[in-house]
């Protein structure tokens, strides 16, 4: 309801992504993964990274569907808004952090962006992952 239009687009655009990409599978199993590890720092910094990815894909995807950076800009602003303290949290400034980064590459996105196939994302996970298991 907060929503305007062009901004209501860009969201559910941003959600048809991860529909797309079945995130929310992957985003299961690799909660599965982070808990088998335990506290293993370097296990949560790959999934918190791999989550990032994702976030910024759908980001990218949204852009592309609706040609409205600003509109996804907004949304994301208007929906951290609307959480409240509850958003906030603990980890509140991470989270504004988070927020002010994704909406700096929606309006300015980086001129080079390195981007890997899935499959080579997929295997550096996995080789981080076990390579932290044998650290332990």
């Amino acid at each position: 309801e907060r929503l305007r239009p062009d901004q209501l687009r860009a969201a559910l655009a941003h959600e048809l992504s991860h529909v797309v990409h079945r995130d929310v599978a992957g985003n299961a199993l690799l909660e599965v993964l982070r808990a088998l590890q335990g506290f293993n720092p370097v296990a949560q910094v790959v999934a918190r990274r791999i989550a990032q990815e994702r976030e910024w894909r759908a980001d990218a995807d949204a852009v592309r569907w609706t040609g409205s950076p600003t509109a996804l800009a907004r949304a994301l602003i208007e929906s951290a808004r609307g959480r409240g303290s509850d958003f906030l949290g603990l980890l509140g400034r991470a989270r504004i952090a988070a927020l002010e980064l994704r909406c700096h590459r929606l309006l300015d996105p980086p001129r080079h962006a390195a981007t890997a196939s899935r499959a080579e994302s997929a295997l550096v996970a996995a080789a981080l992952v076990t390579l932290a298991v044998f650290i332990r």
